[in-house]
């Protein structure tokens, strides 16, 4: 009996599945009501856990800080 489509992908599918990457973040000293507000040079100290589906090169994750500012202008 010839081999189904899945049973011979099987072999390649850690190349081909996309991972699920979990990331979880704690940071030190965050306030009880969980929102925090920071500004320019501020120090910002906690631990970012990572967690893949299967093996993933550090090299393949990319990590960006991004963030949004307002200006109030009273005349």
């Amino acid at each position: 009996m010839a081999a189904s489509l899945a049973s011979r992908a099987a072999p390649f599918e850690p190349w081909t599945k996309r991972s699920s990457l979990r990331v979880d973040i704690t940071l030190k000293d965050q306030p009880a009501s969980g929102i925090c507000s920071y500004t320019t040079l501020d120090a910002i100290e906690g631990e970012a856990t990572f967690t893949a589906d299967v093996d993933t090169r550090f090299e393949q994750i990319s990590i960006s800080f991004v963030g949004m500012y307002m200006s109030k202008i009273s005349i």
